[in-house]
Protein backbone atom coordinates (compact mmCIF):
# COMPACT_ATOMS: atom_id res chain seq x y z
CA UNK A 1 0.00 0.00 0.00
CA UNK A 2 1.00 3.35 -0.56
CA UNK A 3 0.38 6.92 0.83
CA UNK A 4 -0.03 10.35 -0.95
CA UNK A 5 0.74 13.37 1.65
CA UNK A 6 0.13 17.10 0.41
CA UNK A 7 -0.18 19.87 2.46
CA UNK A 8 -0.88 23.60 2.55
CA UNK A 9 1.44 25.79 3.91
CA UNK A 10 2.55 29.14 4.68
CA UNK A 11 5.80 28.75 4.18
CA UNK A 12 8.59 27.16 2.17
CA UNK A 13 10.65 25.84 5.04
CA UNK A 14 10.60 22.63 6.92
CA UNK A 15 9.57 24.64 10.11
CA UNK A 16 6.92 26.06 7.94
CA UNK A 17 3.49 26.60 9.87
CA UNK A 18 1.03 23.91 8.23
CA UNK A 19 -2.67 24.86 7.86
CA UNK A 20 -4.44 22.21 6.08
CA UNK A 21 -3.10 18.02 5.62
CA UNK A 22 -4.23 15.64 2.86
CA UNK A 23 -3.41 12.20 2.74
CA UNK A 24 -4.75 9.33 0.46
CA UNK A 25 -3.94 6.14 1.54
CA UNK A 26 -4.14 3.94 -2.33
CA UNK A 27 -2.20 0.46 -3.77
CA UNK A 28 -0.07 1.51 -6.56
CA UNK A 29 -0.18 -2.01 -7.80
CA UNK A 30 -3.86 -2.07 -8.53
CA UNK A 31 -4.15 1.20 -10.71
CA UNK A 32 -4.53 3.35 -7.62
CA UNK A 33 -7.31 1.73 -5.47
CA UNK A 34 -7.90 3.94 -2.78
CA UNK A 35 -8.43 2.84 0.86
CA UNK A 36 -8.83 5.65 2.83
CA UNK A 37 -8.28 9.53 2.85
CA UNK A 38 -7.91 12.51 5.27
CA UNK A 39 -7.77 15.68 4.99
CA UNK A 40 -7.70 18.14 8.61
CA UNK A 41 -7.27 21.70 8.78
CA UNK A 42 -5.19 23.58 11.37
CA UNK A 43 -5.28 26.78 13.00
CA UNK A 44 -2.81 28.77 12.34
CA UNK A 45 -2.50 30.17 16.18
CA UNK A 46 -1.98 26.32 17.35
CA UNK A 47 1.12 26.49 14.68
CA UNK A 48 2.61 29.63 15.68
CA UNK A 49 3.03 28.51 19.40
CA UNK A 50 4.31 25.69 18.48
CA UNK A 51 7.07 27.56 17.25
CA UNK A 52 6.02 27.44 13.25
CA UNK A 53 6.83 29.69 10.95
CA UNK A 54 5.09 32.27 8.28
CA UNK A 55 6.44 33.27 5.16
CA UNK A 56 5.68 36.56 4.13
CA UNK A 57 5.58 35.86 0.07
CA UNK A 58 3.99 32.90 0.84
CA UNK A 59 0.85 34.29 2.59
CA UNK A 60 0.95 36.94 -0.46
CA UNK A 61 0.68 33.80 -2.95
CA UNK A 62 -2.58 32.53 -0.56
CA UNK A 63 -4.15 36.15 -0.68
CA UNK A 64 -3.61 35.82 -4.89
CA UNK A 65 -5.91 32.55 -4.79
CA UNK A 66 -9.41 31.53 -5.39
CA UNK A 67 -12.10 32.74 -2.51
CA UNK A 68 -12.95 28.83 -2.79
CA UNK A 69 -9.56 28.13 -2.01
CA UNK A 70 -8.85 30.26 0.80
CA UNK A 71 -12.22 29.31 2.54
CA UNK A 72 -11.07 25.54 2.16
CA UNK A 73 -8.02 26.39 4.72
CA UNK A 74 -10.07 28.20 7.01
CA UNK A 75 -12.94 25.92 8.04
CA UNK A 76 -13.40 23.39 10.76
CA UNK A 77 -9.84 24.06 12.21
CA UNK A 78 -8.09 22.12 15.00
CA UNK A 79 -4.75 22.85 16.64
CA UNK A 80 -1.85 21.59 15.41
CA UNK A 81 -1.41 18.54 18.38
CA UNK A 82 -5.22 17.17 17.78
CA UNK A 83 -4.53 16.89 13.71
CA UNK A 84 -1.39 15.54 14.33
CA UNK A 85 -2.66 12.88 16.33
CA UNK A 86 -5.12 12.20 14.00
CA UNK A 87 -2.99 11.89 11.13
CA UNK A 88 -0.78 9.60 12.93
CA UNK A 89 -3.76 7.42 14.55
CA UNK A 90 -4.96 7.02 10.62
CA UNK A 91 -1.51 6.09 9.67
CA UNK A 92 -1.27 3.15 12.46
CA UNK A 93 -4.68 1.84 11.04
CA UNK A 94 -2.84 1.40 8.22
CA UNK A 95 0.98 1.00 9.01
CA UNK A 96 1.53 -2.61 8.29
CA UNK A 97 0.44 -2.20 4.66
CA UNK A 98 2.09 1.05 4.20
CA UNK A 99 5.42 0.51 1.73
CA UNK A 100 5.64 3.75 -0.16
CA UNK A 101 5.43 7.32 1.22
CA UNK A 102 4.93 9.72 -1.62
CA UNK A 103 4.63 13.75 -2.01
CA UNK A 104 4.98 16.68 -5.04
CA UNK A 105 8.48 16.96 -4.65
CA UNK A 106 11.39 15.67 -2.45
CA UNK A 107 11.86 19.07 -0.40
CA UNK A 108 8.57 20.30 0.15
CA UNK A 109 5.53 17.72 2.15
CA UNK A 110 7.40 15.04 3.83
CA UNK A 111 10.26 17.64 5.92
CA UNK A 112 7.42 19.67 6.94
CA UNK A 113 5.11 17.42 8.05
CA UNK A 114 8.16 15.23 9.17
CA UNK A 115 9.20 18.62 10.93
CA UNK A 116 5.43 19.20 12.68
CA UNK A 117 5.43 15.73 14.00
CA UNK A 118 8.51 16.20 15.93
CA UNK A 119 6.99 19.56 17.02
CA UNK A 120 3.78 17.94 18.26
CA UNK A 121 5.25 14.19 19.15
CA UNK A 122 8.90 14.32 20.42
CA UNK A 123 9.41 11.48 17.89
CA UNK A 124 10.31 11.00 14.20
CA UNK A 125 7.67 10.04 11.59
CA UNK A 126 6.18 6.77 11.82
CA UNK A 127 7.68 5.88 8.27
CA UNK A 128 11.22 4.89 7.76
CA UNK A 129 13.46 6.95 5.75
CA UNK A 130 13.82 4.50 2.91
CA UNK A 131 10.24 4.34 2.21
CA UNK A 132 9.81 8.26 1.16
CA UNK A 133 8.99 8.71 -2.75
CA UNK A 134 8.90 11.55 -4.80
CA UNK A 135 6.43 11.51 -7.90
CA UNK A 136 7.90 14.90 -9.55
CA UNK A 137 10.71 11.99 -10.47
CA UNK A 138 8.42 10.28 -11.73
CA UNK A 139 6.71 12.56 -13.78
CA UNK A 140 9.64 13.68 -15.20
CA UNK A 141 10.91 10.41 -16.60
CA UNK A 142 7.17 9.43 -17.58
CA UNK A 143 8.14 13.26 -19.64
CA UNK A 144 11.20 11.95 -21.04
CA UNK A 145 9.18 9.37 -22.64
CA UNK A 146 6.51 11.06 -24.22
CA UNK A 147 3.82 11.90 -21.01
CA UNK A 148 1.79 14.42 -20.56
CA UNK A 149 0.57 15.81 -17.10
CA UNK A 150 -2.98 16.37 -17.19
CA UNK A 151 -3.81 19.96 -17.30
CA UNK A 152 -5.93 20.79 -14.11
CA UNK A 153 -7.48 23.96 -11.95
CA UNK A 154 -5.60 23.63 -8.84
CA UNK A 155 -7.75 23.40 -5.96
CA UNK A 156 -5.41 24.20 -3.73
CA UNK A 157 -7.15 21.63 -0.86
CA UNK A 158 -4.65 18.96 0.40
CA UNK A 159 -7.10 16.07 -0.21
CA UNK A 160 -7.87 17.32 -3.84
CA UNK A 161 -4.37 17.83 -4.76
CA UNK A 162 -3.36 14.76 -3.07
CA UNK A 163 -6.06 12.81 -5.13
CA UNK A 164 -5.18 14.31 -8.34
CA UNK A 165 -1.28 13.46 -7.66
CA UNK A 166 -2.18 9.54 -6.99
CA UNK A 167 -3.96 9.95 -10.74
CA UNK A 168 -1.34 11.63 -12.30
CA UNK A 169 1.06 8.94 -10.27
CA UNK A 170 -0.60 5.98 -11.92
CA UNK A 171 -0.81 7.52 -15.44
CA UNK A 172 2.69 8.57 -15.52
CA UNK A 173 3.92 4.61 -14.33
CA UNK A 174 1.56 3.44 -16.52
CA UNK A 175 2.90 5.28 -19.71
CA UNK A 176 6.83 4.25 -18.40
CA UNK A 177 5.18 0.76 -18.20
CA UNK A 178 3.84 0.44 -21.70
CA UNK A 179 7.05 2.19 -23.06
CA UNK A 180 9.64 -0.78 -21.91
CA UNK A 181 11.77 -1.71 -24.45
Amino acid sequence: MDLMIDLETLGTKPNAAIIQIGAVWFDLDREGVEYGDFEQTIALQSCIFSGLTIDSRTVEWWMQQSNDAKRSVSRDADNLFGAIDEFLFRYRMQHNSVERVWSNGSNFDIPILENAIRVATGKGPPWAYNSVRDVRTIYWLAGRAGWAKPKRETAHTALADARAQVSDLVSAIRHLQSNKA
